[in-house]
């Protein structure tokens, strides 16, 4: 089974060398997902960064590939 996740980032800081990062929700299928996205390009916030929206295909009951654990910079 899949699911879809909406999410929205856009750089900040500085140098924009950091990102915000918003998770919106988790969908059943993408046409719901973009549903959702078409209504929050016009909410405050998200606006001013349309680029920043993402729809990522998940399968449930999957690892996130984190076997070799991960690196602080």
């Amino acid at each position: 089974m899949f699911v879809y996740l909406l999410s929205h980032s856009y750089p900040v800081g500085v140098d924009k060398n950091f990102e915000e990062d918003r998770i919106i929700g988790v969908y059943s299928n993408r046409k719901s997902a973009k549903i959702i996205l078409l209504e929050y390009l016009h909410k405050k916030g998200f606006e001013s960064h349309i680029d920043g929206f993402c729809i990522e295909k998940w399968e449930v009951d999957d690892e996130l590939q984190w076997e070799k654990g991960f690196r602080i910079y």
